[in-house]
């Protein structure tokens, strides 16, 4: 979070919903492992040398991100 130029709240919640992501891909749930999760920067990560891709969205005040295992090339949004 020190390395971020965005405010210290914002890289929180990115930095969180990445590691949450993550771990959901992986299906093993924040309980399990946020402090064995790693973010190396805002693209991808690393969980037991398994490469993870991140996606990061933002839409007013909600901050999400989105984890692969491979590089996401397209992400469609709809409304309801």
């Amino acid at each position: 979070m020190d390395a971020s130029s965005k405010p210290e709240c914002i890289a929180f919640l990115e930095l969180w919903t990445a590691k949450e992501a993550m771990l959901k891909l992986l299906g093993i749930g924040i309980a399990y492992g946020l402090d064995k999760s790693l973010v190396l920067n805002p693209e991808e990560g690393l969980f037991n040398d398994t490469k993870i891709h991140f996606n990061r969205y933002a839409c007013g005040d909600l901050i999400g991100t989105l984890a692969s295992f491979s590089k996401i090339c397209l992400v469609r949004e709809f409304t309801y």
